[in-house]
């Protein structure tokens, strides 16, 4: 038999999915779990499955780890994504306690905190209680960027990229927490190798110095060697446009929850599990400090 770990990957074809299964290909075999497979190996998976569907998908292909990286990202209510996501999660936990398969990792985030304002965080953080139930690990994310971004941080980017007049949103804390997609898959590679099983915090993965959203953004204006008019903005602005686009059904890489995430996030995130497992986080832009 061999030792090789096949890991099943929910949300494979996601951006910050798709760092994991790069950064675990040389480590593990892969099976990419998604919504409409298009490549070889690739399986369908949706949060609506039964725990036997998924504990014969698992079963099947001799599934031993599952990182859980899949999420609702273009709704913003609370009571669709615990129908969905959550209620997802936890079959999915169940399935793979059925099959015996212990190490099981959920990519949740820094929104996730108790007291969060937004939906995303809310969901999340109920997901964690039912991954720590069933003895997994909780990877709480920061905002992750790279090279050639995706996700909120890559819809910030294009902003940046493109926009004469870029709005400087004032109002709530602000500060943000970022974490490169090198640091990701330094710390999704120990995950699976176990390095931190059995903890029962969530680990946050992020550089500790945060930097204000608005010198992000000028950082990022200045990276595309652009000048920019910066206009301060209070956040309810934004926020109520995208609430109206939202219910208009206008598509939008930003929703109003992603807003609410970036004002309210958490002041004091613990970051004690860094220095625990001496997990390297590389800093935003690498050597600076813009805290």
């Amino acid at each position: 038999m061999s030792d090789t770990p096949v890991v099943a990957v929910t949300g494979a074809n996601g951006y910050v999915g798709s760092i994991i299964c790069r950064a675990l290909t040389s480590h593990a075999h892969i099976i990419p779990l998604v919504r409409v497979p298009r490549r070889p190996g690739e399986e369908a998976w949706s949060f609506g499955a039964s725990e036997d569907m998924v504990a014969g998908l698992l079963s099947r292909n001799g599934v031993t780890h599952i990182v859980h990286a899949a999420w609702d990202m273009k709704r913003s209510d609370l009571t669709h994504l615990k129908q969905t996501c959550v209620a997802g999660t936890e079959r999915l936990v169940v399935a793979a306690r059925m099959l015996g398969i212990s190490n099981f990792i959920l990519i949740s985030s820094m929104s996730a905190f108790s007291g969060t304002r937004s939906a995303y965080g809310q969901s999340k953080l109920l997901a964690e209680q039912g991954v720590f139930d069933g003895g997994g690990t909780v990877l709480r994310l920061g905002l992750v960027w790279g090279d050639s971004p995706g996700g909120v941080f890559g819809s910030l980017s294009t902003f940046a990229s493109r926009l004469p007049i870029v709005p400087i949103i004032v109002g709530g804390a602000g500060m943000q927490f970022l974490l490169h997609e090198r640091s990701l898959t330094t710390a999704i590679i120990r995950a699976v190798q176990g390095d931190f099983a059995g903890e029962q915090r969530a680990i946050t993965l992020a550089h500790p110095m945060p930097i204000a959203l608005s010198k992000l953004l000028r950082a990022l204006v200045a990276a595309k060697g652009r000048r920019a008019i910066f206009v301060p903005v209070p956040w309810h602005a934004p926020y109520l446009v995208l609430r109206c686009a939202e219910r208009l059904h206008v598509p939008l890489k930003l929703r109003s929850d992603n807003l609410l995430g970036f004002i309210y996030q958490d002041t004091q995130p613990d970051f004690t599990p860094l220095a625990k497992y001496r997990i390297d986080m590389e800093p935003f832009p690498p050597g600076a400090d813009l805290g």
